[in-house]
């Protein structure tokens, strides 16, 4: 895992700020390829706001032995690139 939401306000907030929706249930990569999906991760001492870029990262967050608490965000790519958490070319899909 590689890429994350780090904002000097909180990536708790930049992600209320930025994304256009909520995912519930299992993460699945969006529709529009337009957007990026983060999951924000309760590691219960922090959390972390994962960026998905492929479909190998989205394994890694959707493992079954995997119990942490999760929310999932749809967030247009461009608002991650232009905050500089990652760069275009490192999408997968």
């Amino acid at each position: 895992m590689g890429y994350y939401v780090n904002s000097k306000d909180g990536k708790e907030k930049w992600l209320r700020d930025h994304n256009v929706g909520v995912q519930h249930g299992t993460p699945r990569l969006p529709k529009d390829k337009d957007l990026a999906l983060v999951v924000l991760v309760d590691n219960m001492a922090f959390t972390a706001a994962g960026i998905v870029f492929s479909q190998a990262e989205l394994k890694a967050f959707t493992l079954p032995n995997d119990t942490r608490p999760k929310k999932t965000f749809y967030v247009p790519k461009k608002d991650l690139v232009e905050a500089g958490f990652i760069k275009m070319e490192a999408f997968e899909y």
